[in-house]
């Protein structure tokens, strides 16, 4: 998914990027895009995932004239900038032309080089060289790279920052998922109790009739882990888990649940990660 901010050009004063939450502002006349009427630009169907890059060299050369020409509609002149790509890691790795994660210089942060103990472990934490905009294009590091350049090279975007980390697989679909599945499938040390689980599955019950239209789903009880959707694992995540478990969880299990809760409510916050974002590198 490709997310561009579009502002007014013109006026006599720079606008503000389109596209954020609460609603684009184009400051020069004062109007307002609601955040209901911002939409994304539709995805053509397929009957199956791209074997190769083909599908985006034309996309990329369509948004190479947006952001070099700006856009017309309806007599106004826009200007477009690409504020990020996201996609699961399969697809960032293919749509950047570079190894899988699970490749031994699949890192898309960090140019360390991985170690195998029945996966693929980067556990360097320290003096660590970092992938720059500049290193990537100039491909200092070649093992990370395949033959092919990626399309998205030939627009004016940073190739290592406006591709962030997949917020959805890797800590909804990933470490929440891998955490109540530790503390219901585990080893003994850190597996739940039955009655333990039906008092955590009590709980969510009693939730049920609390959660907001706003939410997707309601809370379902850990029987169902394996049916849980993304937005259930956000939900248990962001909220509900810190309910649940208290009291259940022993101390040390609990204290470092509550530490990856508060990080990740703190990041998907626009205004708490910014405030604290100095907080968010030392824990990280």
């Amino acid at each position: 998914m490709i997310h561009a901010s579009i502002s007014e050009v013109g006026g006599g004063g720079d606008g503000v990027k389109g596209g954020g939450g609460r609603g684009g502002r184009d400051e020069s006349e004062g109007r307002v895009i609601p955040p209901e009427k911002q939409k994304m630009c539709p995805k053509s169907p397929a009957s199956s995932k791209p074997k190769d890059i083909t599908f985006i060299s034309g996309i990329a050369t369509q948004l190479c004239t947006l952001m070099q020409d700006g856009l017309e509609w309806m007599g106004r002149s826009l200007s477009v900038e690409v504020r990020c790509v996201t996609c699961d890691a399969p697809a960032k790795a293919m749509v950047r032309c570079v190894k899988l994660f699970s490749g031994y210089y699949g890192c898309n942060k960090c140019n360390q080089k991985g170690a195998w103990d029945g996966r693929m472990l980067y556990p360097e934490m320290d003096s660590l060289t970092l992938r720059t905009n500049q290193s990537f294009r100039e491909c200092w590091q070649p093992e990370h790279h395949h033959e092919s350049i990626s399309p998205f090279c030939s627009l004016p975007i940073d190739m290592v920052h406006s591709f962030p980390a997949d917020y959805m697989h890797q800590c909804c679909l990933g470490v929440m998922k891998k955490l109540l599945l530790l503390w219901t499938r585990g080893k003994t040390e850190v597996r739940l109790s039955r009655a333990q689980m039906a008092l955590v599955n009590s709980r969510l019950g009693a939730l049920r009739t609390a959660i907001p239209t706003c939410f997707a789903r309601k809370p379902r009880g850990l029987d169902d882990l394996d049916h849980w959707k993304a937005t259930e694992y956000r939900q248990f995540l962001l909220y509900t888990g810190k309910i649940v478990l208290q009291g259940v969880l022993g101390e040390d299990l609990f204290e470092h649940f509550m530490a990856f809760s508060t990080a990740m409510c703190t990041l998907v916050s626009p205004v708490l990660a910014v405030c604290h974002i100095s907080i968010m590198h030392m824990i990280s």
